[in-house]
This record gives structure tokens, C-alpha cells and sequence, in this order.
């Protein structure tokens, strides 16, 4: 008979304590986490960052009971795991224990709304209604239920991930580089949604990312290297009273917005005040033009008089030409940014 996980022995939604991962692989063993002991207490919102290879994938597979360390204890809610059998590690994967993973893991033939209640439905259970309504609300996919995931944009995919998580209320929720596949617009508003839902329901969250953006959501930075523990900052959003989805939807600019890259200073001056640089090119190819005109036009003089038919096209020629390089040229130095004397030439 298998054991089950040891009654509470702390408070912390989880911990390690005195952890050790070793991988062995073929002749030789690669050890992954190397004595770590680190918590996470209840209805926090912790990072985890680190180099690749530190360990950061590793400690998350250990928290959410998906492997076993080679020595020490994993604690979940205060239960010891490390005797805990199959079974019952299966029972607190699904009901304690929320995974957000980057590629989604959504079952590509239930809609949104059955990949959402999957966890509750293999348990056998119903999921609160009210419960299930305000995730789906908070999440904005009331209107996306009835599409399959391959209808759904990827930041929806990812928000029908979240809310899958969550539906089970878990005490702890994992999330492995949740914004690794989203652009920087969708990857804030998924951020922003995260530390809402631990401000908001209390909930314990644990992320593995390599972003310091995506970081400075947190309460909490925790730092991995070489398998070790190496430092932690606490509360590293830069100004806690505008949080982190404020700075960025002050910042970014309106959906459909030609500025998603704004110009540089000197970018921006020249755009507004000089001339297009085919207008430029056309007046330069209307200068050649016209000195052309006047060179045929002064060969023709050879063979008739000067103020023969040919007079009047050999004077506009020799006056349109320098008068067309002279407006290339004031066009070209009054849209020059004040202050410099070069880039003369388109």
C-alpha cells in the first residue's frame, strides 16, 4: 500500500529543505540542485531566475510533486512528499497544485470551456459556479468558451491555461516561463492578471523566468546558479505604488498604433521637417534633366545662330538647372536637424 504525504510539519504553502537533484547519465551524473532550501509562504508571488542550467525548471518540477529529489524534503502546505506514493502525489497534483506551462498543454478537440473544468471533471467533481464565472470573467474569455484552441489567439490560449490552473483553487500555482511564447503586449497583461490573482484571491505563485520584466511582477526574486541558492531581492518592482501593469499600459502604445518603435530624437525632427526622400530624388533626376537640355540645346548653337529657335530653349535650360540644384539644396540643409552639418546627401 502506498503511503500517503506526512501530516503538516510548517505553514509555508511549500518549501524545500536541504535539497538535492542528481541526474545520472550514462557513466557520469550531472547534479541539478545542490542543498537548496528555500520557502515560499502563502499567497506570495516569488520568481525564480537564474542562468540555464541552474536548476530553476528542476526546483519547479520538485514543488508541483512531477519528481522526486535524490535527497531532502519537499513540503506542500506543510506535508512532507518525500514518502508520499504515486497515488497520492496524483491526488495533490490535482487538487492542490495549479501548472501553467509555456506551450499551453491544451487538448486541441475540447473547447475552452471543457479544457477549463478537465481537472474538475477527472476528479469526478463539479467546479464552483460562482467560482468558474469569475475566473472566466476576470480572464476575459467570456466570449471565447465555445472555440477550440486552435481558434484562440495565443494570449487567449495561455489566459484558458490560467484559468485551468485555477480552477481547483490550488495552494500553490506553477508557472515555467508563462510568457516565453507571447509578445511583450500579451506577456504584461498575462503578468499583470498573475499578480492581480495572488493580490486579489490570496494565491501562492511561483515563476521561472528568464525576463527581468517579467520578474518585477513579483513580490519576490529568488536566484538560482550553478544548482544553489545564490541571493534573493524582495519587492523589486521599482515603485510599488504604481505597479508594474500601470508603468506598462502607461508606456505601450494604442493597439494599431504605427508606433510601436518610435523614431529617435533626431529621427523624429528630421520626419517632420524635411522633404520626402523621393521628392529629393525626383528633383535631383529634374535637375540632370534640364542641364541635358541645355547641353543638347548648346550643341545645336554650333550649327545655327543664337538667336535662331534654339536661343529661347538654351536659356531656360541654363537657367532651370542650377535653379533646380539650388532648391534641392535649400530643401535638403532646412530639413537638416539644427546643429549639424552633415548627412547633406539623402
Amino acid at each position: 500500500m502506498q503511503a500517503a504525504a506526512e501530516a503538516p510539519t510548517d505553514t509555508a504553502a511549500a518549501r524545500a529543505v536541504e535539497v538535492t537533484k542528481i541526474y545520472r547519465q550514462g557513466g557520469g551524473a550531472v547534479t541539478a540542485l545542490d542543498d537548496v532550501s528555500v520557502g515560499f509562504g502563502a499567497g506570495t508571488f516569488t520568481a525564480i531566475m537564474g542562468p540555464s542550467g541552474s536548476g530553476k525548471s528542476t526546483l519547479l518540477h520538485l514543488l508541483g510533486g512531477l519528481d522526486r529529489p535524490t535527497r531532502g524534503q519537499i513540503h506542500l502546505q506543510g506535508h512532507d512528499l518525500s514518502g508520499a506514493g504515486q497515488r497520492a502525489l496524483t491526488v495533490l497534483r490535482r487538487d492542490r497544485i495549479g501548472v501553467v506551462f509555456q506551450a499551453y498543454n491544451l487538448l486541441p478537440t475540447l473547447t475552452a470551456a471543457e479544457n477549463i473544468r478537465l481537472p474538475m471533471a477527472l476528479a469526478g467533481r463539479t467546479p464552483d459556479p460562482a467560482w468558474l464565472e469569475h475566473l472566466v470573467a476576470s480572464l476575459g474569455l467570456t466570449s471565447w468558451l465555445g472555440r477550440r484552441p486552435a481558434k484562440l489567439s495565443s494570449g487567449q490560449q495561455q489566459r484558458v491555461a490560467i484559468a485551468r490552473a485555477l480552477v481547483t483553487r490550488p495552494a500553490l500555482l506553477l508557472a515555467d516561463e508563462p510568457t516565453g511564447a507571447l509578445d511583450s503586449a500579451t506577456g504584461a497583461d498575462l503578468l499583470a492578471l498573475l499578480q492581480a490573482t495572488c493580490r486579489d484571491t490570496g494565491q501562492t505563485i511561483v515563476m521561472v523566468t528568464h525576463d527581468p520584466r517579467a520578474a518585477s511582477y513579483a513580490q519576490r526574486i529568488v536566484f538560482l546558479a550553478d544548482g544553489r541558492v545564490t541571493g534573493e531581492l524582495t519587492d523589486p518592482t521599482p515603485t510599488p505604488s504604481w505597479t508594474a501593469s500601470d508603468r506598462w499600459n502607461a508606456e505601450r502604445p494604442r493597439e494599431g498604433s504605427a508606433m510601436n518603435h518610435p523614431p529617435a530624437p533626431r529621427d523624429a525632427h528630421r520626419a517632420k521637417h524635411r522633404p520626402g526622400r523621393a521628392v529629393l530624388i525626383l528633383a535631383i533626376l529634374a535637375g540632370c534633366a534640364a542641364t541635358l537640355v541645355a547641353l543638347l540645346a548648346l550643341i545645336s548653337t554650333t550649327e545655327s545662330p543664337v538667336d535662331g529657335p534654339s536661343a529661347p530653349v538654351l536659356a531656360v535650360a541654363m537657367v532651370a538647372a542650377p535653379v533646380v540644384v539650388a532648391v534641392v539644396l535649400i530643401a535638403r540643409v532646412l530639413g537638416r536637424e539644427p546643429g549639424r552639418d552633415d548627412d547633406l546627401l539623402p
